[in-house]
């Protein structure tokens, strides 16, 4: 199980069954000035649901922050597989692989950056 969660503009009560919907439009002007699209909980319930899982949030109300606790299902088997197989050295880090950890995707909206 994991559990996230935040103390920011929080959840109606009436909205949370809607939640996961893609483009949901909760607070249309607050989320895109944040650079919200409306499809990341539609992502995110997609995304656990095929594995097996189920996702689910909570809010006490506006201003009151948000909790979301996603559920996997325990897969044995791969447990047992991993525990069996022999671990293979980790593959040492360039300095490609290095920019690579640290580069970030732009925000929507956001001006170019430079690539150096």
């Amino acid at each position: 199980m994991i559990r996230v969660r935040d103390r920011g503009i929080g959840i109606a009560p009436e909205l949370l069954p809607r939640i996961f919907e893609p483009f949901p439009l909760i607070d249309h002007v607050l989320e895109h000035s944040r650079g919200g699209l409306g499809i990341g909980l539609s992502l995110v319930r997609k995304l656990v649901e095929l594995h097996g899982g189920r996702v689910v949030a909570g809010s006490d109300g506006p201003g009151k922050g948000s909790e979301f606790t996603v559920r996997l299902p325990l897969n044995t088997d791969l447990q047992a597989e991993a525990a069996a197989s022999p671990r293979a050295a980790p593959a040492p880090v360039t300095a490609r692989r290095a920019r690579r950890r640290s580069w970030h995707p732009p925000q929507v909206g956001a001006p170019p950056r430079n690539r150096t």
